[in-house]
């Protein structure tokens, strides 16, 4: 394994790749489902509408919370890495708050 990658990042890489797969599958019914709605917006047909909206609203709502999942584990790996590089170099955060006292 790569020393730049150890085995909890490793895990936190590939549960975010899985998600940003799911993401692509999510973003591509919500379109799906938008341009169905658009279709039936055309025609009139009032009881498609509204299974069509109810459909687009929760695909909307699974792409934006798959997204904020992927955001937040992205600041996650990060933060860990950052961790990791101030822990290998010999910083803490005391030496910090020392500074910042004075």
């Amino acid at each position: 394994m790569s020393a730049l990658f150890d085995e909890e990042l490793l895990e936190m890489d590939i549960k975010r790749g899985n998600m940003e797969e799911r993401l692509k599958d999510y973003s591509i019914q919500y379109h799906t489902s938008l341009i169905d709605l658009l279709e039936a917006r055309q025609v009139n047909d009032i009881n498609k509408v509204a299974e069509l909206t109810t459909k687009v609203y929760d695909t909307f709502k699974m792409v934006v919370s798959t997204n904020s999942w992927v955001i937040n584990q992205n600041m996650e790996m990060v933060k860990k890495q950052l961790q990791d590089a101030f822990d290998r170099c010999g910083f803490s955060f005391d030496d910090f708050n020392e500074k910042q006292n004075g």
